[in-house]
């Protein structure tokens, strides 16, 4: 892939692009090269085959193609960034991008930081992206980075990993169900009260209607099904009412917190695995009841020096491309 990362006017009216083109190493790495050449120069390699991701030669006119090619020209010293790949993991989930500078300069860029970039770009009249570009959320549709790109940014996929969970629930609804028909006989008034909110708006009470649960467990189950979302996760009375509640409001953001609805982890260990499943790295390195909190945070650090890192390109003549 080959973009234009930068032009800079110069005296006598023509201008300076930076060309970066991006490849495979022998060892499968991105490598990532730049060069500098001037306009007739740059249309004579594109008329010579050289394809460019995000300009295109319309007769003799050089054109933006994901964009427009002007939002580089800018007496700013904020220039815009040019997204080279989306990052997701294996479950196609985006996790960030990886974007180059006008210096070529190659940063990977986690999702929530470039979204707070592009929309505080936006709010001082400034342009972000050259190719791509901020939207807000509406309803269910969260704020992105929408591509001018037919087909999106080119995908990255980052390997991860999730351990499988061996965790079994020790709750048996079909079980439960029987219990409904004794609610007066089998809980207390706290449970109970619980129970018939339950039945009152609508939920399957059968999933909490187990004696072992305390009066808020229940609450916590309850809630989470009238919110819609997978309470069956933590329906377990080894779960304690704070694990609940941080797994219910997890969920009810949309996050999948599967690989850590375990009682055995404590809180500071399920948020560990969440962070590393927001940064993409191999959580299977580290999820485990028996590796500390503190642990999990050095494991997961080291690992995300090894994607969230920047590079420089390295410099190549304009006719080697």
């Amino acid at each position: 892939m080959i973009f234009i990362v930068g032009i800079t006017k110069m005296n006598n009216n023509d201008k300076l692009y930076k060309i970066l083109r991006v490849s495979k190493d022998a060892n499968g790495q991105n490598k990532y090269e730049i060069a500098e050449l001037n306009e007739a120069l740059l249309k004579q390699k594109m008329r010579q085959g050289l394809r460019l991701e995000n300009a295109a030669l319309e007769g003799d006119r050089l054109v933006g193609t994901t964009g427009s090619l002007g939002r580089f020209i800018t007496d700013r010293k904020v220039k815009p960034l040019v997204i080279i790949s989306e990052l997701v993991d294996s479950f196609n989930n985006t996790l960030g991008y990886r974007v180059a500078d006008c210096n070529g300069n190659i940063k990977a860029v986690r999702l929530a930081d470039l979204l707070k970039y592009a929309q505080q770009a936006r709010a001082k009249g400034l342009v972000a992206i050259q190719n791509g570009i901020y939207a807000e959320g509406c309803g269910v549709v969260k704020p992105h980075i929408r591509s001018f790109r037919n087909g999106g940014f080119p995908i990255e996929v980052l390997n991860t990993k999730r351990p499988n969970s061996t965790y079994q629930i020790q709750n048996n609804p079909t079980k439960n169900k029987a219990n409904t028909l004794r609610i007066e006989e089998i809980f207390n008034p706290k449970q109970i009260e619980q129970l018939k909110l339950g039945k009152a708006h609508g939920v399957n009470i059968a999933l909490y209607a187990n004696k072992e649960f305390t009066a808020e467990q229940m609450k916590e189950i309850r809630e989470g099904l009238e919110a819609g979302i997978k309470a069956k996760l933590y329906a377990d009375p080894r779960f304690t009412v704070e694990q609940m509640k941080r797994l219910k409001a997890e969920m009810i953001r949309g996050f999948d917190v599967t690989p850590y609805a375990n009682p055995a982890y404590s809180i500071a260990q399920m948020n560990q695995i969440r962070l590393g499943i927001i940064s993409g790295v191999d959580i299977s390195l580290y999820a485990n009841p028996k590796t500390s909190a503190q642990e999990m945070s050095e494991i997961r650090m080291r690992l995300e020096e090894g994607i969230w890192c920047d590079c420089e390109a390295s410099k190549i003549d304009a006719t080697n491309l």
